[in-house]
């Protein structure tokens, strides 16, 4: 054999396998290129756990109409008797000045559970997007009630659809979120579009999931950056009762609308500048209430060496209609009349926090509202009057009970706390390692006196007085990190109530509302 051809094979081979193992290094460097620009996964979470104690006898929202009533004695002489009947009926003739007055008062417990699962994923650093799924809150124990029949019935879906044991039960899935996010880094730009959340700073004006885009540009070497979005908060169009191929109504939605621009420039000063609009040609909602409602807010807080101090204001104004009963004086509805009402209110928010070292902070606050709680003499609430405040989808807690939203009783919440102001006090301590205490005292007050001339219960014929104060709060929570990923929260908090709050829910027994409530949350 001629061993120059068999050097130039052995060579052709040689560069043959050099050039594959190239080949094969740069489609596996390729290949890994690919890897990174396919599509990544990750799933979060929370489940929650929790258990409540409920006790009360005074009423946590007025059970009682509110239009006006048009011959007053008649009227309320014909409840004072009613009243007296009802209670002479309820006991026997030989006991009947033994037993005391019965009290109307609840004491109730039960328990809920609670999963949150998000499924975020990239597929590049152009586009994300997150799937959002929350299951519950589910009490447990029993079974589901259907709020159309009054009746029990263990396949109701939603709140109450636990299941006794050995019976099945519904369950309550709920898309959370659902949305895409394009991103362009190099222009610090993005876009979100979908089902997400979108909230205004604190959640004082807006705090809710719904559908709709918000755009984010920053500038961070002017350390100031913008937001805008368009959130589709209601549409009824869809609907065709008579069958004719068309929709019954038309253009009855509601839009929402909204700017930010926030600043640092100063290292110890954070302000935000925002504007809310509402575009509402739905007339179909509670109040029967159309109009457009705009609400401007600026947020500064300030941070200096152990302080952290907080302002934040907003106004708001703009034209609505809004629906009113007229009764005949036999109180039967003779009509319902839309009237155009002229909004001008205000939100004020102030804390001051001082933290004593890392393990002691303690804290001021007040947040209120301009205009009157309840109702007016004519039926209307007081909130569409004078300097009336109205809400748009706001959601914040101050205390534990007197406006609240987490759960439990709730006196009253953001979004009906026009015409009210709390103010309070409360101090956060470690205890030691991962346990903190938390204890609060917080008042409640009325910007105005609440009118007493639709109330049937609670009015100045049977001596009752109106006023500003509703009552007062203490509240004390523990929250123990058993792992970084578990905790134990302790929630409690007793409401004495006062005259402005019985004039509102228009009752006139009862003192207090206690809760209490402990949970168990694995984050994962």
């Amino acid at each position: 054999m001629n061993l120059s051809v068999l050097k130039k094979g052995t060579e052709s081979r040689s560069l043959i396998i050099v050039l594959f193992t190239i080949i094969l290094f740069t489609a596996s460097g390729i290949s890994a290129q690919e890897v990174d620009e396919r599509t990544k996964f990750n799933i979060s979470g929370t489940m929650r756990f929790r258990s409540f104690y409920l006790e009360r006898d005074i009423q946590t929202s007025r059970q009682t109409l509110n239009y006006p009533v048009y011959d007053i004695p008649s009227h309320y002489s014909y409840l004072y008797q009613t009243k007296l009947d009802n209670l002479a009926a309820s006991y026997s003739a030989e006991d009947r000045f033994r037993k005391p007055v019965p009290k109307n008062k609840d004491a109730i417990n039960y328990f809920d559970s609670r999963a949150l699962l998000n499924l975020e994923f990239a597929t590049s650093k152009y586009l994300d997007g997150m799937i959002g799924l929350i299951i519950g809150d589910i009490p447990f124990g029993g079974r589901g009630l259907d709020p159309k029949t009054n009746s029990r019935d263990p396949y109701i879906t939603g709140p109450g659809s636990g299941g006794e044991t050995g019976q099945s039960a519904g369950t309550n899935i709920q898309t959370n979120q659902l949305y895409m996010n394009f991103k362009l880094p190099d222009q610090e730009l993005s876009m979100r579009v979908g089902i997400q959340l979108f909230s205004s700073i604190q959640g004082r004006v807006f705090l809710s999931t719904g559908a709709g885009a918000q755009m984010t540009k920053d500038f961070k070497s002017d350390k100031i950056g913008i937001e805008a979005g368009w959130i589709r908060a209601r549409e009824r169009v869809f609907s065709d009762l008579d069958s004719n191929g068309f929709s019954d109504r038309n253009k009855q939605s509601v839009n929402v609308f909204f700017w930010k621009v926030k600043s640092s420039k100063i290292s110890t000063l954070k302000n935000e500048l925002y504007t809310y609009y509402s575009y509402d040609s739905d007339p179909s909602d509670v109040n029967s209430e159309t109009g457009n409602l705009y609400w401007h807010g600026l947020f500064n807080e300030f941070t200096y060496k152990k302080f952290n101090i907080i302002v934040h204001g907003i106004y708001n104004h703009g034209k609505v209609w809004t629906g009113n009963s007229v009764n005949t004086a036999d109180n039967q509805n003779a009509a319902f009349l839309l009237t155009r009402k002229n909004i001008s209110g205000y939100l004020w928010d102030f804390q001051a926090s001082y933290f004593l070292n890392s393990n002691v902070n303690f804290n001021i606050m007040g947040i209120g509202t301009s205009g009157r709680p309840g109702y007016d003499s004519d039926g209307i609430h007081g909130s569409f009057k004078g300097s009336g405040y109205r809400t748009l989808a706001p959601g914040y807690a101050i205390s534990n009970l007197a406006i609240d939203f987490i759960g439990g009783y709730a006196l009253f919440n953001a979004r009906n706390m026009s015409g009210l102001a709390e103010y309070g006090a409360y101090a956060n301590v470690i205890i030691y390692g991962p346990l903190q205490l938390t204890a609060g005292y917080y008042q409640l007050y009325a910007s105005k006196a609440p009118r007493l001339s639709v109330n049937r219960e609670y009015n100045s014929l049977y001596g009752n007085k109106s006023g500003t104060y509703l009552g007062d709060e203490v509240n004390l929570n523990l929250k123990w990190s058993v792992f970084s990923e578990l905790q134990l929260i302790f929630r409690s908090g007793i409401f004495r109530a006062s005259r402005a709050y019985y004039a509102i829910n228009d009752f006139n027994h009862g003192k207090f509302a206690k809760e209490a409530f402990i949970s168990a949350e694995y984050k994962f």
